[in-house]
């Protein structure tokens, strides 16, 4: 049978930067070459009736914005359904930002604890004063187990601003840091007596901190004259040295004039400062003095025990209960 040299297309799209098709050399019957170019052009127009097709129901939804491009060898690619995609992850990451700032209006730990959020009470107590007043409300809350600042001053706020106390955008923790001397004595005093010190990475104890000279602070208020936040901030450079949310009060004679201020001892004592979230307390860490006093006792239940082995046990012939 003779065969003849036929010049076919190839079925893939060209490679080529300019667009246009490669062709390959086929040694192939001239009847079986003239079958196979007629099943290329059938499917080839095949392909072109879906590609129309799909461009017109894309145009009928989207009208005036579907144009259609050459791609490839005779492949057409429609910018509409390019459109209508793009339109669809839009609408989903305009749901999902809807969805964290709905979060956001809820509360920060509200997605932790549901309908029952923490008190900013349970989570932490600032207490704002000088004076026995403020040194008994603290002294209360460490035997409470919870989470307490004081600040000693009795100089009113620079700044009051007025906030909603939930959502992330105004809940605020970077506690004030220790370390470092101080010269006032009281200061020093209460340290110690509170047992407030830093070990690594360990905070034990309040926080105990001072409002010095080219220092001030400000707070934010709620609609109730509820008093959430406080930020202590150097007044030269107006950078932040501390800021928290929690509950705060300001304790002693010098803010009697303050809306829910604590005025006296007997106000001290029958202010409530229990912590309702048993999660809300801090971490307790394990000590010095229990961990060598643990160490001791089985260093000597040890050595009684393997003393005793020793003795009974060489003595015992096979077969005999150790």
């Amino acid at each position: 049978q003779a065969r003849n040299v036929l010049v076919l297309p190839t079925l893939a799209r060209a490679t080529s930067a300019h667009g246009w098709a490669s062709l390959f050399v086929l040694p192939c019957p001239l009847p079986t070459a003239y079958r196979l170019r007629q099943l290329m052009l059938q499917e080839k127009r095949m392909r072109n009736d879906v590609v129309e097709f799909m461009d017109a129901v894309v145009l009928a939804e989207l009208p005036g914005m579907c144009v259609q491009k050459p791609r490839g060898a005779g492949v057409r690619e429609s910018a509409g359904l390019r459109f209508a995609r793009a339109s669809e992850e839009a609408a989903v990451a305009a749901e999902q930002e809807e969805e964290s700032n709905a979060d956001d209006r809820d509360g920060v730990l509200e997605a932790s604890y549901g309908a029952q959020m923490p008190s900013l009470r349970d989570i932490c107590l600032v207490v704002v004063g000088r004076g026995p007043e403020a040194e008994e409300l603290v002294r209360r809350r460490r035997e409470a187990c919870g989470r307490c600042i004081l600040l000693w001053t009795g100089e009113a706020p620079s700044h009051q601003h007025l906030a909603d106390p939930r959502g992330r955008q105004s809940f605020r923790w970077r506690p004030p840091q220790r370390g470092g001397a101080t010269a006032n004595v009281q200061i020093r005093r209460l340290r110690h007596e509170l047992g407030s010190y830093e070990r690594t990475w360990c905070k034990f104890g309040p926080d105990v901190v001072e409002l010095t000279e080219g220092m001030g602070y400000e707070v934010w208020v709620s609609t109730k004259h509820d008093v959430h936040r406080i930020r202590a901030f150097d007044a030269a450079s107006g950078s932040t040295l501390w800021d928290v949310s929690g509950a705060v009060v300001f304790v002693g004679a010098e803010f009697e004039a303050r809306k829910g201020a604590v005025r006296n001892l007997e106000e001290v004592r029958a202010f409530d400062v229990a912590v309702q979230e048993e999660e809300m307390k801090p971490f307790a860490t394990v000590s010095f003095p229990p961990v060598l006093l643990a160490a001791a006792w089985y260093g000597v239940q040890l050595f009684f025990t393997s003393y005793l082995m020793i003795m009974f046990e060489c003595g015992l012939d096979a077969g005999g209960v150790p």
